[in-house]
């Protein structure tokens, strides 16, 4: 039976297309290069499911593209095994049914993508500046159409099953948590619980944001919300700036 071994918490791992050390400061303060770096490979199949079999990882692979294509009602194990191309035999060896498959899928799911989030972050050392770097990884995560449509799925199949809401419940604290680290790095002096409370805010503006927006930039300026983007990034910087109301 499979079992994942998830990396400790807080730990990064490489973002797609930015493994060399950043020197353009300036161009970390464009869209463009949140775009480039983050939406245009996010889903491309850039999930490496560190330690997984071979096997396991096409499967955990197969279910993320199902459910992003799809939803969870389009998941079976023999869905799951033909798109990944393996046996359905070779599943029910490594998880004893759906459900597992798809908790372990979650599992890494959670640990490596929001891992990505702060692993751009780690190359500069401006304080203020791996906030905003956070903040906008986040925004542009949210943004993207597939991650719309997982997040959807997510969202609706965890009020039926409560292993799914335990793992919504998981991602939302492992996002409040990195940005609570971020919030200390800039004021060591604040609680932890100080700064979780203004990292819960910060992410529920940048989901307002995600349900806002069109992900089509063009659409976007055409209903004049194209300022929303940049106003969200700034209202969570003043945000996590402001001292704490205790």
């Amino acid at each position: 039976m499979y079992e994942p071994v998830n990396p400790e918490p807080g730990a990064t791992l490489p973002l797609p297309g930015s493994a060399d050390k950043i020197r353009d400061m300036d161009r970390l303060r464009t869209r463009q290069f949140y775009i480039e770096t983050v939406q245009a490979r996010l889903f491309q199949d850039q999930m490496q499911f560190a330690g997984a079999p071979a096997s396991v990882a096409a499967a955990f692979r197969a279910t993320l593209d199902i459910i992003m294509e799809r939803g969870f009602a389009a998941l079976s194990m023999r869905a799951i095994a033909t798109r990944a191309g393996v046996s359905p035999g070779t599943l029910t060896y490594h998880f004893s049914g759906k459900a597992d498959l798809i908790a372990k899928c979650l599992d890494h799911f959670v640990t490596e993508e929001f891992g990505r989030l702060l692993s751009t972050a780690q190359q500069v050392d401006d304080p203020a500046l791996t906030l905003e770097i956070g903040i906008r990884t986040q925004i542009e995560i949210s943004l993207h159409p597939l991650a719309r449509r997982f997040d959807f799925e997510y969202w609706a199949h965890a009020e039926q099953d409560p292993t799914a809401r335990a793992h919504l419940e998981r991602m939302q604290q492992q996002l409040r948590q990195n940005t609570a680290g971020l919030i200390r790095r800039i004021h060591p002096t604040r609680s932890q619980d100080q700064a979780l409370r203004q990292a819960a805010l910060i992410q529920t503006l940048i989901e307002g944001l995600a349900i806002t927006l069109p992900p089509d930039p063009a659409r976007a300026t055409a209903l004049g919300l194209d300022r929303f983007y940049e106003d969200t990034v700034q209202t969570c910087l003043r945000l996590a700036s402001q001292p704490p109301n205790d």
